[in-house]
């Protein structure tokens, strides 16, 4: 349903010719309403545009559809708030990237399982604190080998299974029984140590990229 606005030039028909019973059937452009994408320029595009009423020219909901060949698009603008709502199931298939940019918070919830599967890198970067909480057993393996890293300290899991520790000063406490077992030597020597080779990602490197990341602007543009 599209109720006509103030001021909109509407086109008028009679039901049975009667001018008692008036009906609008559509409306038309005119110099203080014209077409929402320019002409001849988007003669290819197709589309909806709802203006915010009282607010400027630039205050809309759109979706408009571009049909020029080899630049196939649909393009959806929620002015405030966009909300769906699914009754059952949703895919979505994407066969190129995807790219998602958000203001403010972003919360999830899934009551079922949740499944990622990735074939290549995966990279997070997190400008506060990370917290993981598992109620049951929390696992993290690697085929090759895993590595933590926070300013000096170093600690470094081969699968080879050899493990490196590297840092300044270290303490071990138990507060009750403690064991070190070991099937061959044991050395305890007093000299200068080995020191990890590489550090990376510094403190530095980290609030560096932080700050880079989340400078730029991810807002979409019509």
């Amino acid at each position: 349903m599209q109720i006509p606005r103030v001021g909109d030039e509407v086109v008028v028909d009679f039901i049975n010719g009667d001018p008692d019973r008036p009906l609008i059937t559509g409306r038309v452009y005119n110099e203080a309403s014209m077409p929402p994408w320019s002409l001849p320029a988007a003669a290819t595009q197709m589309g909806f545009l709802s203006r915010s009423k009282d607010g400027s020219p630039d205050n809309a909901n759109a979706l408009r559809f571009e049909d020029k060949a080899g630049a196939e698009q649909v393009w959806l603008q929620a002015e405030r708030n966009l909300d769906t709502k699914v009754k059952k199931d949703e895919t979505h298939s994407v066969g190129g990237s995807q790219i998602l940019a958000i203001k403010q918070d972003y919360t999830g919830k899934v009551e079922g399982k949740h499944e990622h599967a990735i074939q290549m890198t995966r990279n997070e970067l997190v400008g506060g604190q990370y917290d993981i909480k598992g109620q049951g057993m929390v696992t993290i393996s690697s085929a090759t080998g895993i590595r933590l890293v926070t300013g000096d300290s170093v600690l470094e899991m081969g699968s080879n299974g050899q493990v490196n520790l590297y840092c300044t000063k270290f303490a071990i406490n138990a507060s009750d029984t403690g064991q070190i077992n070991t099937g061959g030597t044991l050395d305890l020597n007093l000299k200068d140590p080995d020191k990890a080779t590489n550090v990376a990602p510094t403190p530095a490197d980290i609030q560096n990229e932080v700050a880079k990341t989340f400078t730029s602007d991810g807002e979409g543009q019509a």
